[in-house]
């Protein structure tokens, strides 16, 4: 199985950074007990007022949203090259389908549409499944955080000219000239207050460096008030040999036992979203 380093060293001090997976343990676990306490504590939603419904959830969707802080800071160490990329055959279509479905249903909460795209009934690539999870549940979240009511989110995935690529465009507000000399440098927009930032600020800085481990890039479009298109572009690498299920599910404590694209997509859905999940 092969294993790629990629190093894209961020602002500030390499070795706070080398910290980050080592603090995202702990605070993994001193999240989980205050969530399974609070769940104890509170009733269920239906037994509240409208308006104490309303704060569950908001307690629901900030605990969601530190977890997804939490598990960024894990996964920083793809940046500082603490964490190499393992290579496996994947069925990208079923991957990508199954996160765009259940993306969708979340996003009719805000009145957002997302369509998947794919002329392929099924493509098996050479990739980092979770890193290209990752890549893709960060595209789908930074597009539905910015795209309004009655917008559209599409997602396409194909091969062409020999090459892979995953594409997430929206209808939302778009992104002005001036961000786009730092938009994959990690936490440095020239405007802080032009596009909101969320957690870490390292999104699109992790989606740039997965994208060069694949031997690709990242390809971003867009025009002020007009939406936004970005796209993973790699070469289309086929696994000589496999077999049976090609990719597994996440690890289950890197997402407390939720759904990860609902983990993912925190900080773009809105909290009464949160009412009622399984768990």
């Amino acid at each position: 199985m092969d294993s790629v380093s990629s190093v894209f060293p961020l602002p500030g001090e390499p070795e706070v950074m080398q910290l980050f997976p080592q603090i995202s343990s702990q605070m993994r676990g001193m999240l989980s007990n205050i969530y399974l306490a609070g769940r104890k504590i509170l009733p269920e939603p239906e037994q509240l007022s409208p308006e104490k419904r309303k704060w569950l959830g908001v307690f629901n969707q900030y605990y969601f949203r530190m977890l997804r802080l939490v598990n960024n800071m894990s996964a920083a160490s793809y940046l500082t090259g603490q964490r190499t990329f393992r290579m496996e055959a994947c069925e990208m279509v079923s991957m990508i389908r199954t996160l765009c479905e259940l993306s969708a249903n979340l996003a009719e909460y805000g009145e957002v549409k997302l369509v998947f795209e794919c002329p392929l009934s099924s493509h098996i690539s050479l990739v980092d499944t979770n890193a290209v999870r990752l890549l893709a549940c960060h595209l789908i979240s930074n597009a539905l955080k910015f795209t309004p009511a009655g917008g559209t989110v599409t997602v396409r995935l194909n091969v062409k000219q020999e090459h892979l690529i995953l594409s997430v465009a929206d209808t939302g507000c778009g992104i002005t000239p001036e961000c786009f000399s730092t938009l994959f440098d990690g936490y440095l927009h020239p405007e802080p207050g032009t596009m909101p930032l969320y957690g870490l600020g390292i999104g699109l800085a992790l989606c740039r460096c997965v994208a060069h481990a694949h031997k690709g890039k990242i390809v971003a479009e867009s025009r002020s008030g007009q939406g936004s298109c970005f796209s993973f572009i790699m070469p289309d690498s086929q696994p000589k040999e496999y077999e049976g299920m090609l990719h597994e599910s996440p690890a289950n404590e890197l997402y407390g036992g939720f759904s990860p694209v609902m983990l993912y997509l925190a900080d773009a859905l809105a909290p009464e979203t949160f009412l009622y999940f399984d768990d």
